[in-house]
């Protein structure tokens, strides 16, 4: 089964994002990652917007292993501030 371009750059950014929720990467890695991760090249703003997107507690256990709270990823995604 193939992947479309477009999916596979969002799981890619959904993976971005649930480990810069759960703590393995800090901002500025998280931004570079999504910025760079998929077929184009993005600009900071637009990572950023990607990157405080909403993720659930669920999500960021099944891709990172790392159980977090709401109020962890909360805190996390109100740190994106470019």
């Amino acid at each position: 089964m193939s992947m479309s371009a477009e999916r596979l750059t969002s799981e890619i950014n959904e993976a971005t994002r649930a480990h810069y929720a759960s703590g393995h990467h800090d901002l500025d890695t998280a931004l570079v990652r999504i910025q760079n991760g998929g077929f184009v090249s993005i600009t900071r703003e637009r990572a950023a917007e990607i990157l405080r997107q909403p993720i659930s507690v669920e999500t960021v256990k099944a891709l990172t292993g790392r159980d977090v709270s709401t109020m962890q990823i909360a805190r996390r995604l109100a740190e994106v501030d470019v």
